[in-house]
């Protein structure tokens, strides 16, 4: 795991080669930094503390933000 700062610096310098950012996040982890260089954010919110908490204090909403409601009950599946 990194810090925003150095994923953002690695998504700007991608926009530089005209690449496409995207971010994906579980809801308490929410890259705020990053979520101003990217194309679309995709945020997995776990029980609605996204919306709930984090939402609200963010100032303006990010462009292309896309929030997935995923139940505290789901089932992990382990790698075997």
């Amino acid at each position: 795991m990194t810090g925003d700062a150095d994923l953002k610096y690695a998504a700007l310098k991608s926009r530089e080669f005209g690449k496409i950012v995207f971010v994906t996040a579980i809801g308490s982890r929410f890259p705020f930094g990053i979520a101003t260089v990217a194309e679309n954010c995709f945020v997995y919110d776990v029980g609605g503390f996204f919306r709930e908490k984090v939402l609200p204090a963010y100032r303006g909403k990010p462009k292309g933000l896309v929030v997935r409601e995923l139940l505290e009950s789901a089932r992990v599946l382990k790698a075997q």
